[in-house]
């Protein structure tokens, strides 16, 4: 397990509008982790970090053109889309 250091982590300007939810920082060994703001989650990943934010602040940006129903996530929605598909 990496030990944080405290006064490593900054936060970051921007991401989708949710920055104070978004911290980045690294461990002493200097490998980079994204921390959320709000329960504590860490991930290598930034991408994996806002698609974590999204529970947090409900933003569903992916939306199916045929039913209007919306999704955090575009695999959700490419999967979803699948039931659209009508067969001959």
């Amino acid at each position: 397990m990496h030990e944080i250091s405290r006064d490593l982590i900054s936060p970051l300007q921007t991401i989708e509008g949710v920055s104070p939810l978004v911290w980045t920082g690294k461990t002493r060994d200097a490998a980079r982790l994204h921390f959320c703001g709000r329960c504590g989650y860490r991930a290598p990943a930034r991408t994996k970090l806002v698609r974590h934010v999204r529970m947090h602040t409900g933003e569903r940006p992916y939306t199916c053109g045929e039913c209007g129903r919306s999704f955090c996530q575009k695999a959700h929605l490419t999967r979803h889309r699948i039931g659209h598909i009508t067969l001959l």
